[in-house]
């Protein structure tokens, strides 16, 4: 499975963001997802631009972002793709398949009305999402659904309440809207992501849209919390790092076992303490794993927590599940973490 980040802001961009794009895309690299999509406020929302300048000042700095997270998209192992949020008074749209040069063509979207300009953006092969439809703020007077201007709903969104995804996922059952998610993430590091999980990698932002149709692509959540459970990042030569809290001075310590012993292989183990805490006797610190898989395919290892001379069940699990691809690359783990 291949993930991606299908609703994402930088900075300088969208006003409201504020991590820039290369903190952006080494935050999703580190988690192994495939690629981004780059979709800042247009220029109908919360754009850092004034907007009294002309139409072609204004979209050369809305895409500005986009370009750079391109150029260094090969530098940095991450796929990035386009997309826009249209906003009409707290009412957002999240458009995929219409590239930068249909936006410099199409200046008269500025005029239109949001039915018509959903309109015109869908007959020429966008596919258009409604975002977090149920969010409540101080500046949204009233809830606005379309149901009849979108292909699908965002029915995730790891920055609104569960409440109100809810009633998202609702609303698209009712309509017999297809369901995407997103974590409208506007500042790197969060500790609630959503997104898409997809059975084939998207080549280009029109493969979203059909993967989606096809029935080929679905809703994930993932909770990153790196400094009280794991840490996943892939590393340079095939391997990759699975970083643990730990406190061995208690005798508890993390041991592993893969349900394919043959297909992995542990390269070190090292024990780690964060550099902003002073060194202290019995502290809390990290066990970090390097491990080298060798047989493509999905993989599973299990971790345990607990006192090696003890036959109790673990202090705590974690269980994670990742895929060797058969050029070499190693998406991003299924995984749980119990206690």
């Amino acid at each position: 499975m291949y993930r991606y980040e299908t609703h994402l802001h930088t900075s300088p961009v969208s006003r409201c963001a504020g991590a820039g794009v290369r903190e952006q895309m080494r935050f999703y690299r580190e988690l192994g997802y495939d690629g981004i999509f780059v979709t800042n406020h247009f220029l109908d929302g919360n754009v850092n631009i004034d907007r009294n300048l002309p139409y072609k000042t204004k979209l050369d700095f809305y895409l500005s972002d986009y370009f750079d997270a391109k150029k260094e998209s090969e530098n940095l192992g991450i796929k990035v793709f386009f997309g826009v949020e249209l906003s009409h008074a707290g009412t957002d749209f999240l458009i995929y398949g219409l590239p930068p040069e249909w936006y410099q063509a199409h200046p008269e979207i500025m005029e239109l009305g949001k039915k018509e300009e959903l309109a015109l953006m869908r007959s020429e092969g966008a596919f258009v999402v409604q975002a977090h439809p149920y969010r409540e703020a101080g500046y949204i007077d009233h809830i606005r659904l379309y149901p009849r201007s979108v292909d699908a709903v965002e029915v995730i969104n790891a920055s609104r309440i569960d409440f109100e995804n809810r009633l998202a996922d609702q609303y698209a059952d009712n309509y017999g809207l297809l369901k995407t998610g997103g974590s409208d993430n506007h500042h790197g590091f969060a500790s609630r992501l959503a997104g898409m999980e997809c059975e084939e990698p998207v080549m280009t932002e029109a493969d979203y849209g059909r993967l989606v149709r096809e029935g080929k692509a679905r809703v994930f959540t993932l909770n990153p919390d790196r400094d009280s459970h794991e840490w996943f990042r892939r590393e340079p030569e095939g391997c990759f790092t699975v970083q643990l809290r730990t406190n061995p001075s208690t005798g508890f310590d993390w041991d592993w076992e893969a349900d394919h012993a043959e297909g992995i292989a542990e390269e070190s183990r090292e024990y780690l303490r964060k550099e902003s805490e002073p060194a202290l006797c019995g502290e809390p610190s990290f066990v970090k794993f390097v491990f080298r898989p060798s047989v493509p395919g999905m993989q599973s290892v299990t971790f345990r927590y607990r006192r090696s001379w003890e036959s109790t069940p673990p202090l705590r699990t974690f269980n994670l599940r990742f895929e060797l691809k058969q050029d070499g690359r190693i998406s991003l783990p299924r995984h749980d973490f119990t206690e």
